[in-house]
């Protein structure tokens, strides 16, 4: 599923630090505690990352066992 994500400019959410060129895994995504979450709007990633200077947007390939809530 192609979506939208949001990050710090280093490139991590909530803790987790991202890699841009290889694919990041989580055992259990829990997505709004460890930042294993994205958006299929580009626009929602600006609800939890107002502070575009300070922020980066990612179209980012969301795989595996998807929980759509």
């Amino acid at each position: 599923m192609i979506a939208y994500k949001a990050f710090q400019k280093n490139l991590s959410c909530l803790g987790f630090q991202y890699k841009e060129t290889e694919w990041n895994y989580t055992e259990k995504a829990a997505c709004r505690k460890t930042g294993f979450h994205c958006a299929e709007n580009p626009l929602d990633c600006l609800s939890y990352y107002r502070n575009w200077r300070n922020s980066v947007y990612y179209e980012v390939e969301a795989a595996g066992d998807l929980d759509e809530d």
